[in-house]
């Protein structure tokens, strides 16, 4: 096939407008109803910018393979009367329902060739996009952001008992790391940093997988989430170390003596 070529219509190809018989995809449909019989191949794939050349290329051969269009020997295009089209069977025609098959282009395997028709029920399917299990970052970060939205669409409302445990489990854990690296930086003797095994999930990552407002919604407690695989990490524990002083043995032997003098005393006042 040429740029040249000219199309047309058939008889068949009219009767698909008003009753769409032949399961056309809408970039078929589009193409359709764009051949009139003056309008070369060249001029189809300039009239419509939203479909590329190769699938132009396609719907034609296919349009034709159905006995819909064919080619147009005679010339000059201006004696070629038009068929006029009412907008609401144009409408009719190009609105996409269930259906309709969906065209999906991919690149070209070996033994294949041309586009891939899904049908309508595995579209949804195909292009619906997973969702990914959430971070323990992201979701204190979640559970805060939807007790900050609460309380700022409506200042009088209580937060829902979830909400408050992380809110309150996060203050604690932050004001336990605050004063750790304080201690530390002013070099603290009853401070010091060990190396300590502990779980890779941080202790106020205790609540499950959650949503954006899932507890301005429900307020319910997600399921916990069993822990990762735990890893060592050096981490600030504060330690109290005994306070140097006299050994206790020495205060037991004074206070033995004591008793000895005292024993003595009440034997010599016989």
């Amino acid at each position: 096939m040429q740029f040249d070529t000219l199309l047309e219509r058939t008889d068949a190809g009219i009767s698909e407008i008003y009753n769409k018989s032949n399961r056309l995809t809408q970039s078929e449909r589009v193409v359709l109803l764009m051949i009139d019989g003056r309008a070369d191949v060249a001029a189809l794939i300039e009239k419509m910018p939203s479909l590329s050349m190769p699938r132009v290329f396609m719907a034609i051969r296919r349009l034709g393979e159905l006995g819909l269009i064919s080619e147009r020997i005679m010339s000059p295009t201006a004696d070629v009367p038009a068929v006029e089209i009412d907008d609401d069977i144009r409408q009719q025609f190009l609105q996409q329902t269930a259906d309709d098959p969906i065209t999906i282009i991919r690149a070209p395997t070996e033994g294949t060739e041309g586009p891939t028709t899904i049908p309508p029920g595995q579209f949804d399917k195909m292009v619906r996009q997973t969702t990914l299990p959430m971070t323990p970052a992201q979701e204190q970060l979640n559970a805060l952001m939807a007790a900050k939205a609460q309380g700022a669409a409506a200042a009088s409302t209580e937060l829902s008992p979830a909400a408050t445990q992380v809110i309150d489990v996060a203050k604690q854990q932050e004001t336990i790391r605050t004063q750790a690296a304080r201690l530390i930086a002013e070099g603290d003797p009853n401070v010091e940093v060990v190396e300590a095994k502990r779980n890779e999930r941080d202790p106020l990552e205790t609540v499950g997988p959650t949503t954006v407002g899932a507890f301005a919604t429900t307020g319910a407690i997600p399921k916990p989430v069993p822990p990762a695989a735990s890893r060592t990490q050096s981490v600030p524990v504060r330690k109290k170390r005994k306070p140097k002083g006299t050994p206790w043995y020495v205060y037991a032997v004074m206070l033995f003596g004591v008793v000895l003098i005292g024993v003595a005393a009440m034997q010599a006042m016989r």
